[in-house]
């Protein structure tokens, strides 16, 4: 028989970001619906991506972070 192929982490993550087409959406889905092992995958991904936005949310502006005296030095151009 046909080896099942699984959803690679490419495509789960684009799946995830809701950017496949309608084909692969679909083949996704029918994919999950029958594979726990990948179930279990989208479910991680699915973390991973709700915590990428938090912490992109979260990232304080450069500015905000304290300069080493070299590159306080480097800033403001003292040799």
């Amino acid at each position: 028989g046909v080896m099942m192929r699984h959803v690679d982490d490419t495509v789960m993550a684009a799946y995830v970001e809701a950017q496949l087409g309608a084909r692969e959406t679909a083949w996704v889905r029918a994919h999950l619906s029958s594979c726990p092992a990948c179930r279990d995958r989208l479910s991680r991904h699915e973390g991973l991506a709700a915590d990428l936005r938090l912490t992109v949310g979260q990232l304080p502006a450069p500015r905000d972070r304290e300069l080493d005296p070299a590159e306080a030095a480097a800033v403001v151009g003292v040799a």
